[in-house]
């Protein structure tokens, strides 16, 4: 990343279409853009902070992605469960009173 009195550079780690390799400059994305983007994923996933940061350390450069690909799918899955067992957690709770 990187930044100037106008916005920043980006580096999608994620969308196959805007991925860059190792060493590119990055996608430059204003900070009104930048703020609106943060603004409506933090209100699409109800989180309750206001942005998200994430610390990039380096590492060994992983080639065999699907194995990578399946530790977060269950992640994920494992987090889908959790909120779900909330979510009829505080219904039943709600339904008690």
């Amino acid at each position: 990343m990187g930044y100037d009195a106008e916005g920043l550079f980006t580096y999608e780690t994620v969308a196959q279409l805007l991925h860059l390799p190792p060493g590119e400059e990055g996608i430059w994305v204003s900070q009104p853009d930048l703020l609106d983007a943060v603004a409506d994923w933090r209100g699409a996933l109800a989180t309750p902070w206001r942005y998200g940061f994430t610390i990039f350390e380096g590492g060994p450069v992983e080639l065999d992605v699907p194995p990578i690909r399946e530790r977060n799918g269950k992640l994920l899955m494992a987090h889908c469960a959790a909120v779900a067992r909330l979510d009829v957690s505080q219904q039943t709770q709600r339904e008690s009173n």
